[in-house]
């Protein structure tokens, strides 16, 4: 566990995820009171944050870190039913949780976003009706990913995610396995149009699809957002999913 006293700058970091500065505050806090590896780390990972990974000596001592502390860092988090912290640092702090069903975010949701600051959500078998309970809740503002697994929205419903109000800081989004709509295809063209139009997503730069999605539907996509890729760069297992991370998505959206 960090030293004693911890708590009112894990709370600041948590209300105030994007500033950097009270991250740092907490590492000179950390410095000087005998935890000087995480107060190293959250320092070179802001200096870090969105550039491209090579193998240079911050680089490499970064990894020497996580390897040396993650467990350890992980372990922190709080264990809750069917979530997962799966351990992508991001400025210093575990950015990402993944929850097996909406039902759990929900219930869990204080403490999830008390623990860490949480920019990141994966969301298994998520329907319909779970995806308007979950988009809102207030803490869904502060997301800059969501990730949909096994997605169970209809088709032609996806208006419950591109009609949310608390989407709009919203850069990256993932679905996968949507087999309601028809088998492999994640998104039909009507419901690709429907994305380009909205005005609920301003901040939306990349969409990733774990299945297909028809060559039409990836032009539409194309007119307004940076990054539209299906079937590749993504991880699975049997307890999580999230896309990986690789160039271009870790060089244009850190």
């Amino acid at each position: 566990m960090p030293p004693p006293g911890y708590e009112p700058f894990l709370k600041a970091i948590c209300e105030n995820p994007d500033d950097d500065t009270v991250r740092l505050v907490y590492a000179d806090w950390l410095d000087e009171n005998g935890d000087p590896e995480r107060a190293e780390f959250i320092r070179l990972q802001i200096a870090l944050h969105g550039k491209p990974k090579k193998s240079d000596p911050q680089q490499i001592r970064e990894e020497e870190l996580i390897e040396a502390n993650g467990r350890a860092w992980l372990s922190e988090l709080p264990e809750l039913p069917h979530l997962r912290w799966p351990g992508d640092f991001s400025r210093g702090f575990v950015k990402t949780v993944c929850v097996g069903a909406g039902k759990w975010f929900i219930d869990h949701r204080i403490k999830l976003f008390a623990s860490a600051p949480v920019r990141h959500l994966s969301v298994s078998e998520a329907g319909e009706g779970t995806l308007a309970k979950v988009l809102a809740v207030r803490e869904i503002g502060c997301l800059t990913g969501l990730s949909l697994c096994r997605c169970r929205v209809p088709r032609d419903r996806f208006r419950v995610l591109t009609h949310s109000p608390r989407l709009a800081n919203l850069r990256e989004l993932a679905i996968s396995d949507r087999s309601c709509v028809g088998r492999y295809v994640d998104l039909t063209d009507e419901e690709a149009q429907e994305f380009v139009e909205t005005p609920f997503l301003p901040a939306l730069e990349a969409i990733y699809f774990g299945d297909w999605i028809s060559p039409r539907a990836e032009h539409i996509l194309r007119t307004r957002f940076k990054i539209v890729s299906s079937r590749t760069r993504f991880t699975r297992t049997a307890s999580r999913f999230w896309y990986d991370p690789t160039p271009p998505l870790g060089n244009l959206l850190p």
